[in-house]
């Protein structure tokens, strides 16, 4: 998906190493924030964010074990910022709306949006969020 990143740090810089991103997807009914590492990705208001969420880096089924030798990591080679988290909290909100939280090491993730989108995770899944900044608000 494409996120449209519409702001940074809404009530201050808490973290010097640590920019929060808000946002909302082109293409879905979903507004997310997130917590990334500003020396390891940069972005800025009205960037536009290559976003995906999967369970493997290969494609296949994560089975929670960690394989050094699987060279079948074709998603990491897309994007900038990767980040491997798990899912602690999941709040279903009025008109059909979830609200799911996640953290990746202490850096945190909301994504608000229609029930049939997020309905596949539960509480405790694992998760990877691959990010690549693709540029000002011209997609």
């Amino acid at each position: 998906d494409h996120i449209g990143v519409s702001s940074l740090n809404d009530a201050g810089k808490k973290f010097e190493r640590v920019n929060r991103l808000h946002g909302r997807s082109r293409n879905y009914d979903l507004d997310f924030v997130l917590d990334v590492n500003c020396e390891l990705f940069e972005c800025n208001p009205d960037d536009n964010l290559h976003v995906l969420l999967a369970s493997s880096l290969s494609g296949s089924i994560d089975d929670n074990v960690f394989n050094p030798n699987d060279a079948a990591a074709p998603l990491a080679d897309n994007f900038d910022y990767i980040m491997h988290g798990r899912v602690f909290s999941i709040k279903h909100l009025e008109s059909q709306r979830i609200e799911l939280q996640a953290s990746f090491g202490g850096l945190l993730f909301r994504l608000r949006g229609e029930q049939g989108l997020l309905d596949k995770f539960v509480v405790d899944n694992t998760f990877f969020i691959l990010l690549k900044n693709v540029g000002g608000s011209g997609l």
